[in-house]
């Protein structure tokens, strides 16, 4: 059977512009979709661009390999309503991923995080995940200060990825039943001990 013309591995013609960044776009959200649902070795770059509706020479003319264009993917992973809630590593957003995560609709980072739970077993890019995460703790470093910063900020990110991993295994009926403003009391607490926070706090409340 002929493939569609759109996805027919004929060189593509150029793209530049408004039109490129759009083709570039739909090939990354389809490649996120697939690489959620299904293991990273079953899906082809082929499947892909079906799924983009673009030509394949398109998808290796942007990205180049299947490897390149997940490393990609990774590197978009995250919420883009995240940065009204302070900046990367603080108090504020911490906060705001544990509800985003404990809520009724957190899809998105479940679908992340189901992304890089399938990929992390993977031999071909289990390197790229541990240095994605490697590269997202060295970068909220600064988010702290002190001597001993990256070990509070070890716990922090465990804290939260813990949380993280524990709503997404557990059945929506168990999750529905949680008391969420509760929950982000206490962790607030945590991460307020964490970040040596608590004197901050009391010389606000002061003022």
């Amino acid at each position: 059977m002929a493939q569609p013309p759109e996805t027919m591995s004929a060189a593509a013609p150029p793209q530049t512009g408004h039109r490129a960044a759009e083709t570039m776009q739909r090939i990354l959200e389809a490649a996120t979709e697939l690489f959620s649902q299904r293991n990273y070795s079953s899906v082809r770059t082929r499947d892909i661009a079906r799924a983009a509706g673009v030509n394949i020479a398109l998808l290796h003319r942007y990205y180049g390999t299947k490897k390149n264009l997940f490393a990609t993917v990774l590197a978009s992973l995250g919420n883009e309503g995240d940065e009204h809630y302070g900046r990367p590593g603080s108090r504020e957003r911490s906060l705001h991923i544990v509800r985003d995560y404990l809520s009724a609709d957190a899809a998105d980072r479940e679908r992340d995080l189901r992304l890089l739970l399938r990929s992390a077993m993977d031999a071909e890019v289990s390197d790229i995940v541990r240095d994605f995460y490697a590269d997202k703790f060295h970068s909220l470093t600064s988010s702290l200060e002190g001597e001993d910063r990256e070990s509070r900020l070890f716990l922090q990110f465990a804290l939260i990825s813990g949380i993280a991993l524990t709503s997404f295994l557990l059945k929506d009926a168990v999750r529905g039943s949680l008391d969420v403003a509760d929950i982000c009391q206490r962790v607030e607490k945590m991460l307020q001990e964490i970040r040596n926070e608590q004197d901050v706090d009391k010389k606000s409340r002061a003022d």
